[in-house]
């Protein structure tokens, strides 16, 4: 075990870095809002999150803000004549890195609660954040960003007005072990004796000239509506489809499955204005205008039911330039019992994959570029030119191992997020696994 965590301590003298401190009022912290403590770091150094709640803020330079946890940490957005009405990463330069951790994010009716943008060249990491919902529009915003990692992360549709709960357009999206959710279909409800409008559950995810790749976790379209189903003594109208999962235009996106993986469509809902109409439910995907996806084929995917529970959407549902198809391949995955770890404090990380194969965990500090080898499953994202290994195990017959990294009590890894990403070797077979990051708080 003492070995496991030497190789960390062995990457501190890559590790340079000044912490500053936000905190409520009386913490004793450097800071009391975020935006504060923006302004005054220097890009590379990383800013502490106490629990409390702080104003939303702009980002424009590379830095970690590493919050106590999306349970304790809330940035709330302001409407404009007040404040910053979301948060926003933007104009971060080709090849840096942005780090949020331990946070949960709301809106006011603008866009979406997290907005990434215009940083081609930049890796933005989430780890351990989450969307309220609330006034915003959507939850996630990623446009035109180089790479975009989220990790251990909720983001659910905010509006019901047709708008996805994350949005990518012209970048690079990893999902790992994040939900993400369209809004149900709300209720429209005018001054009687006119009837009620059931509304469409909303999409899940779109995807605009962008490649996705997605781990473990959950991406579910918005049940359209059903209040029809309780009656309603003016009718009800409208049309409540089920919400796709996913909708991709000239996008790539691959499935590698894992532990409580699902990509469903939502339920259709009814209405009942001249007799009882059950409403379509929503594909699993949606692909168009040159789009690919492949799908593991072990895991939950489908379409919604109708409003009588009785049809299924498809699966799939293709233009004439598009495919969509199922792996069998069983793939490599990772996740971690906690994103935010203390000094002194062991990560237990499960290793799922191939039953029997052999798994090598490995940790840099920061993240590499995006690298695929002829020949092996998945793809590098680590720095290639600063890895150490951390740990290793067999897979058992469940399909998972569980390797366990102590992480060492050295002051100067505080204000750090390193990464992790397991090679799993099975037969002929070698693999790679998503990576997952472990803030390092205190």
């Amino acid at each position: 075990m003492w070995i496991r965590a030497l190789a960390l301590t062995l990457l501190l003298p890559l590790a340079h870095a000044d912490v500053l401190t936000v905190g409520p009022s009386g913490s004793g912290a450097d800071f009391e809002q975020i935006q504060d403590a923006i302004g005054a770091a220097q890009p590379g150094d990383t800013i502490l999150v106490e629990a409390g709640n702080y104003n939303a803020f702009v980002l424009t330079k590379p830095l970690r803000i590493l919050g106590a946890g999306k349970d304790v940490v809330g940035v709330f957005g302001q409407p404009a004549f007040a404040g910053i009405p979301l948060t926003l990463v933007e104009n971060i330069p080709a090849g840096e890195e942005v780090v949020l951790s331990g946070m949960l994010f709301t809106a006011f009716p603008v866009g979406p609660t997290v907005w990434l943008r215009d940083s081609p060249g930049a890796t933005m990491i989430l780890n351990d954040v989450a969307s309220a919902g609330g006034a915003a529009l959507y939850g996630l915003g990623v446009n035109d960003v180089g790479r975009a990692i989220v990790i251990d992360s909720d983001f659910v549709g905010a509006s019901g007005l047709g708008f996805a709960a994350v949005d990518v357009s012209e970048s690079e999206l990893w999902l790992v072990d994040t939900n993400v959710a369209g809004q149900n279909g709300g209720l429209v409800i005018p001054t009687p004796p006119a009837p009620t409008e059931a509304l469409p559950g909303d999409d899940a995810l779109h995807a605009v000239n962008s490649t996705v790749y997605v781990y473990r976790g959950s991406i579910h379209g918005g049940d359209g509506n059903d209040f029809g189903a309780f009656g309603d003594p003016y009718g009800e109208t409208g049309t409540p489809l089920g919400g796709r999962a996913v909708v991709a235009t000239n996008s790539t996106i691959t499935v590698f499955g894992g532990p409580g993986a699902s990509i469903l469509g939502g339920d259709g809902g009814i209405t009942m204005e001249g007799g009882t109409t059950f409403y379509e439910g929503g594909a699993g995907m949606d692909l168009s205008l040159g789009s690919t996806a492949t799908v593991q084929d072990d895991m939950l995917f489908g379409g919604g039911h109708d409003g009588s529970v009785s049809f299924l959407a498809p699966s799939f549902v293709v233009d004439g330039t598009s495919s969509g198809s199922l792996d069998p391949t069983v793939y490599a995955t990772l996740g971690v019992d906690s994103p935010e770890n203390l000094l002194g404090e062991t990560a237990d990380f499960d290793v799922c994959g191939t039953p029997g194969g052999s798994a090598v965990l490995y940790a840099s500090l920061t993240p590499g570029p995006t690298v695929e080898f002829p020949g092996v499953l998945g793809a590098s994202a680590l720095d290639l030119g600063a890895l150490a290994p951390v740990g290793a195990g067999t897979v058992d017959p469940g399909g998972c191992t569980t390797v366990s990294v102590p992480i060492p009590p050295a002051p100067a890894l505080i204000g750090f997020s390193p990464f992790f990403q397991a090679v799993e070797f099975a037969g002929l077979q070698i693999g790679l696994s998503n990576p997952v990051t472990v803030a390092v708080i205190g």
